[in-house]
């Protein structure tokens, strides 16, 4: 598990994260936000870091900035309109809620996020670069087992 302090930057519209670190999740289901996440949009430095979780097809567990969610809808619009876009927004409105950061920097994890992955003393934050990924360290393990490397051609892609 990567211990290293993460980059975060906002030299591009979207704020990209990337590292894991594992912490303990409280008896509210809250966790520390890792201070390399915590980088706030220009002229929003006083307000709380706000973000959308969502849970995916797969029953994976992120946090997206409202920007990144409003683009990511944005991408589903482009799909075009009609019955499969609003069962869409209907299935994606039960999967996600808004939730932010306090003043001492902790996420509340709703309950029924948490179990639906698993996590119960100890929680994975993952960057993956668009969002954060949420974790139960030991799933997290399972499914890198499970995944082996990355494919050959990808790992050659990123290279060049």
């Amino acid at each position: 598990m990567n211990e290293e302090p993460a980059e975060a930057t906002v030299g591009t519209p979207e704020l990209q994260m990337y590292g894991s670190y594992e912490r303990a999740l409280d008896d509210k289901g809250r966790f520390s936000f890792p201070m390399s996440f915590r980088a706030k949009e220009p002229g929003k430095e006083e307000e709380p870091l706000r973000f959308m979780i969502a849970e995916d097809h797969e029953g994976v567990v992120s946090l997206m900035t409202c920007a990144q969610y409003e683009k990511s809808l944005q991408a589903v619009q482009q799909l075009g309109t009609g019955q499969d876009e609003w069962d869409f927004r209907r299935w994606l409105a039960a999967h996600s809620q808004a939730v932010q950061t306090d003043s001492q920097g902790r996420v509340t994890i709703p309950q029924k996020y948490l179990e639906k992955i698993g996590a119960r003393k100890r929680l994975l934050i993952l960057g993956a670069i668009t969002r954060i990924e949420l974790w139960d360290p030991d799933r997290w393990d399972q499914r890198q087992a499970a995944a082996g490397k990355p494919a050959e051609k990808y790992i050659r892609a990123f290279r060049t």
